[in-house]
């Protein structure tokens, strides 16, 4: 033994590292492996609870033991994909709720963008920026009205999913109880029905009740063509007055008021006796008044005239029209050109200082008219003189044309109607007229004789 070198290796602390290598290495703890092996596997539903691949997900969340079910629920207004989940300690009960959740959606009962809770109030202003943007001036101006005089305060803060009828008839009631007119109520309840419409487009819920109501029945309107004899009353008044034409034009040409005080001088073809109504006159909303800047849709086409007044396009591609003129406007435009007020804008009618003319102001010359005409509609209860408007002027004209046999189809290109059903519209059919045509049809029934 004395001969033997003894070795001795010391211990290093990679040794230490493989305790597998010495009697086990493990010193009865398990290996991670073994771990594993050991946990629980994680809870798997019922063959019945089962989706098929897309349908959605339904599994057991050990982190908190409860079971959770989730659907698809489409994409939400920011472009992100929803998804709706439900979840329950048991999963019966999780499983039934997913299966509520799943039927809602299919049927249209569950919003599959935004909220729920969700209130009329919240979504008619939603609605009103989108639609600013897309609308003429003055059609929003008389939206933003409907839906903030009459729909938001009385059902503002009524929830989307639990509109019905009731709440059309409500909206309508409003308009109704505070002396306006039916055609002021069946308009926000129009409206209403709209920005429900959209709200559904949108992915909230609304129910069908709301969009299929009644609206409010129209009254019938008191406005009809002016009887010839007092037109002609009218006419020979306005003869006598320096603005004789724009009242020549005004029942000749059928033109809405908007037109007649935007026409310019460039648009009257007096070679060829043609008028072009391309532009009309309006006042559109500031922006900011001291830069006059203007809240206007993207693109509107329009033209600063001063302050607020612009000339724009017709609301319709068939108000864009080019319309014969006849002897007498043309004489009456050319008597008037050697004294009218010169305009910067090259306007027919002007103010004084060449400014366009207030449609107020022009409403009321209409009546001073009619007042030196001694024409009046009737009388108030109070006693006050019931005026014909300036619409009627038009009523007027097309059903004179009527009466004169021309076509409707002609009537509709002449006044630059959409088609020809509003030119029925305003066709006022007078009494005498009714009687040649009844007989003409007596006799050809061989009825009476």
């Amino acid at each position: 033994m004395s001969g033997i070198t003894r070795i001795v290796l010391p211990l290093s602390s990679h040794s230490l590292s493989y305790p597998s290598l010495v009697n086990g290495g493990n010193n009865g703890q398990q290996t991670p492996e073994r771990r594993l092996s050991s946990k629980s596997k994680p809870k798997q539903p019922k063959k019945r609870h089962r989706l098929a691949h897309g349908e959605g997900s339904f599994y057991y969340r050990t982190r908190d033991h409860r079971w959770v079910g989730s659907i698809d629920g489409g994409i939400t207004a920011n472009g992100t994909r929803r998804r709706i989940v439900v979840t329950d300690q048991n999963e019966d009960v999780a499983w039934d709720k997913l299966q509520a959740k799943r039927k809602a959606l299919a049927l249209g009962q569950l919003a599959a963008t935004g909220s729920d809770s969700l209130t009329v109030s919240q979504w008619a202003k939603t609605w009103l920026a989108e639609r600013k943007k897309r609308v003429r001036p003055k059609t929003y101006s008389t939206d933003a009205g409907a839906i903030n005089n009459w729909v938001i305060p009385t059902i503002g803060r009524t929830r989307l999913r639990d509109l019905g009828a009731e709440h059309v008839r409500a909206v309508g009631k409003a308009a109704l109880d505070a002396g306006r007119s039916s055609t002021t109520a069946r308009y926000a309840q129009g409206r209403l029905k709209q920005t429900c419409k959209a709200a559904r487009a949108e992915g909230h819920q609304v129910g069908d009740p709301v969009l299929l109501a009644t609206t409010e029945t129209l009254a019938l309107s008191d406005r009809d063509a002016i009887p010839l004899d007092e037109a002609l009353k009218i006419l020979r008044a306005a003869l006598d007055r320096p603005d004789a034409s724009t009242w020549i034009v005004a029942f000749i040409q059928g033109v809405r008021q908007g037109e007649r005080l935007g026409l310019t001088w460039e648009c009257i073809d007096f070679e060829h006796d043609l008028i072009d109504i391309s532009w009309q006159l309006q006042s559109l909303p500031y922006l900011d008044r001291d830069n006059e800047t203007f809240d206007v849709p993207a693109n509107y086409e329009r033209r600063h005239l001063w302050r607020s007044y612009h000339l724009v396009r017709p609301k319709s591609k068939a108000g864009h029209r080019v319309v014969p003129m006849v002897p007498g406007v043309r004489d009456a435009l050319i008597e008037w050109r050697k004294v009218a007020p010169h305009s910067p804008h090259g306007l027919v009618w002007c103010r004084p200082g060449g400014e366009p003319i207030n449609p107020k102001h022009d409403a009321n010359a209409f009546k001073d008219l009619q007042d030196a005409a001694g024409v009046t509609k009737g009388r108030k209860p109070d006693g006050k003189p019931y005026y014909y408007v300036l619409h009627e002027i038009r009523h007027t004209t097309v059903t004179l044309l009527l009466e004169l046999g021309i076509d409707p189809g002609v009537i509709t290109t002449i006044v630059g109607h959409s088609n020809i059903m509003t030119t029925r519209g305003y066709q006022h059919v007078s009494t005498e007229l009714s009687r040649r045509a009844l007989t003409q049809v007596a006799e050809q029934l061989q009825i009476g004789r």
